[in-house]
């Protein structure tokens, strides 16, 4: 017959304290991790003046105030007739409602 020896976990330590060096070091960092990521996100202001920034549109309609109108002018009255959809799709559903 064999003798199977249970196992036992190692008797713990006390955890060590702190030192102080390190505890400077996190003190140090943890602001650091609080700072806002440059570029994530539009600011506030950005959105606001949407509209006056037509190269880089931030909102539905270019801007807080809904207007659906854009400065830009590639497109006038000599060109507007070569403009032709390039794909289309159905908002409906099998029941026929607006999905």
């Amino acid at each position: 017959m064999k003798h199977v020896a249970a196992h036992t976990a190692p008797p713990q330590s006390a955890p060590q304290p702190m030192s102080s060096r390190r505890l400077l070091g996190v003190l140090l960092a943890a602001p650091l991790v609080m700072l806002p990521a440059p570029g994530l996100a539009q600011t506030a202001d950005e959105l606001i003046r949407d509209a006056q920034t037509p190269e880089d549109v931030l909102v539905h309609s270019m801007g807080y105030d809904r207007k659906s109108y854009s400065p830009l002018d590639q497109i006038d009255r000599s060109n507007i007739q070569r403009l032709v959809p390039i794909w289309s799709t159905s908002l409906m559903n099998q029941s026929g409602e607006l999905a």
